[in-house]
């Protein structure tokens, strides 16, 4: 969390891909089982693998077909922020009887289609646009937590919605604070005095509006900073906990 936020100072896009890749990458934990945990992380280990994931959950429009010993894709996703130019892909697809089924797949595999339709402002760099899946054909082991086709739900998995809150809310500061650095700047070699105010001053680094709205913004830079890192360390310490120990109190 803190390493988004760094890097989002110089850039929010490179910022949200870093966490996003951290986010999925601890997916296997937020929903697997022991053994999916062993098995990806040692697969993403030795292959360097980074990920992006087409999850937003206000896109129910992706089904998982059972095949018996496999599980067939179908449908759109607005979002697949990293996808494209990643190794591996997480994807929210749901059942015909409405349960979820979280999936981690090759993001070269022939049945997804990345949309270039990416043209925003602001994160343009993070590859956010639609991906297509057609017919895309995985094993079941694909499908993280399931066990004999059974889902054992556990209160640790809904951490994975605050930790993705998180890591923007430090993209979001990240951002901030580089902005700030850069207003900044500009001011102190760029801006120049305002010559009729009968107070004049020789620097627009003395004007009392300019001190009074850069102490403004950097107290409440400071402030926000301060409640982020507290809760850094209070989710880390869920998220490093025992799975089966974190209580809907904690949570």
């Amino acid at each position: 969390l803190r390493a988004c936020r760094e890097v989002s100072r110089a850039d929010g896009s490179i910022g949200q891909l870093l966490g996003y890749h951290y986010l999925w990458a601890w997916a296997v934990r937020f929903f697997g089982t022991e053994e999916e945990i062993a098995r990806q992380e040692e697969h993403y280990t030795r292959n360097t693998c980074f990920y992006g994931g087409a999850i937003n959950p206000r896109d129910a429009g992706v089904t998982a077909v059972d095949r018996g010993e496999t599980l067939v894709l179908n449908g759109r996703k607005s979002f697949a922020s990293g996808s494209m130019v990643s190794d591996l892909t997480c994807l929210l697809a749901g059942l015909a009887d409405g349960r979820p089924v979280f999936l981690v797949v090759d993001s070269k595999s022939a049945g997804l289609t990345y949309n270039e339709d990416w043209d925003n402002m602001g994160q343009r760099l993070t590859e956010s646009g639609s991906v297509t899946i057609t017919d895309l054909e995985v094993p079941w082991s694909a499908a993280i937590g399931y066990s004999g086709k059974r889902l054992r739900p556990m209160v640790y998995n809904s951490l994975s919605l605050l930790t993705l809150q998180l890591i923007m809310t430090n993209l979001y500061q990240g951002i901030a604070e580089g902005a700030l650095e850069a207003a900044a700047e500009y001011t102190r070699t760029s801006t120049r005095p305002w010559p009729f105010g009968g107070d004049d001053k020789e620097s627009a680094t003395d004007e009392w509006y300019i001190l009074e709205s850069y102490g403004d913004f950097r107290s409440r830079l400071w402030a926000t900073e301060s409640l982020i890192d507290a809760v850094n360390r209070e989710l880390s310490e869920l998220l490093h906990a025992p799975r089966g120990a974190v209580t809907p109190e904690q949570r």
